[in-house]
């Protein structure tokens, strides 16, 4: 009985660690019950620590992000299409950082977002997506699409790991009107 609750002190002090290092702590509780203690706090000590007050810059150090107020004249339309692997809830959209709205199943949403170079970003409760840069300007909208990859396993690796390819967004060429 006392290596019972040893086993499960030792699974609070991993949700502990990887509260302390920018990770979910129940996810991490609940995956050092299921594999080892001593296994999954050897994972959250090795992985880097995931702090969302500050950007890596192209392998640079990391820096602050700053939010300059810019006037939104130009305009980004976000379409989530309904696929099996897609889950219910809401994603996220980050621009240059800051959070611009969320988006639903089946839904386009447009945002007003400042023209100039972009950098576009989805997230949900268990992973995001790499950057997408793109170039808006005030005469054009331009169209993203989010999709998810994988099942439920690779949003459950996603969560664990941290990776950021479990939603991609993806540019949707602007088609030209015909004359």
């Amino acid at each position: 009985m006392a290596l019972l609750y040893l086993y499960f002190v030792l699974a609070v002090c991993v949700a502990m660690i990887a509260m302390i290092r920018g990770r979910s702590g129940a996810r991490w509780f609940l995956l050092a019950v299921l594999a080892s203690p001593l296994i999954a706090g050897l994972f959250v000590v090795i992985l880097p620590p995931q702090d969302m007050d500050y950007e890596v810059d192209d392998g640079a150090r990391a820096r602050p992000r700053e939010i300059v107020p810019m006037p939104n004249n130009a305009t980004i339309r976000v379409v989530r299409s309904r696929r099996a692997t897609e889950r219910p809830g809401p994603y996220e959209i980050f621009v240059n950082g800051a959070q611009i709205g969320t988006i639903g199943r089946e839904s386009a949403v447009d945002f007003p977002v400042p023209s100039g170079q972009l950098s576009v970003v989805a997230r949900d409760d268990w992973g995001d997506s790499r950057p997408l840069r793109i170039e808006a300007s005030p005469n054009r909208e331009v169209k993203i699409e989010i999709a998810r990859h994988g099942g439920r396993f690779c949003a459950a690796w996603a969560m664990v790991f941290g990776l950021s390819d479990y939603l991609t967004l993806r540019q949707i060429p602007a088609t030209r009107a015909a004359t």
